[in-house]
């Protein structure tokens, strides 16, 4: 079964974007427990979090209108294994977990950096290639 790039890219970010945000969740505790000024930096990751999550959020129904599925089957050391569901067929894919990181490192610098990214679209962004969520 074929995906187009707005499928794949949905795909990926449904690997991502929760990545992205337990990473938020686990800095937020860190700045709880190491920083003096708080308030600003958490009020940052808060703001920064929602937009992640409204994004997770449109991701997982444009997933559902195309009858697509991420999950997770495996881990090791170095590799994490998926299974992506498309329209019924399932592919497996390993993706190394420095990639995993550096996709989720560039998506956290699109939200923190990008004043004009909002993280909302609608499918028919993701069909032009999802040119907010392009995964380098």
């Amino acid at each position: 079964m074929k995906l187009t790039e707005a499928e794949r890219n949905a795909l990926e970010l449904g690997i991502y974007l929760p990545m992205l945000l337990s990473s938020l969740e686990n800095d937020k505790k860190l700045i709880e427990k190491h920083f003096k000024i708080k308030r600003p930096y958490l009020h940052l990751l808060n703001q920064v979090g929602q937009e992640v999550h409204n994004s997770q959020y449109e991701v997982q129904q444009f997933l559902l209108k195309r009858r697509l599925k991420v999950v997770e089957i495996e881990r090791d050391d170095m590799f994490t294994a998926y299974s992506f569901s498309i329209r019924g067929y399932e592919q497996k894919h390993k993706y190394f977990h420095a990639h995993i990181r550096n996709q989720v490192e560039k998506l956290l610098h699109r939200y923190l950096q990008d004043s004009s990214f909002t993280g909302k679209y609608d499918s028919n962004d993701l069909q032009k290639q999802a040119p907010c969520f392009t995964i380098e």
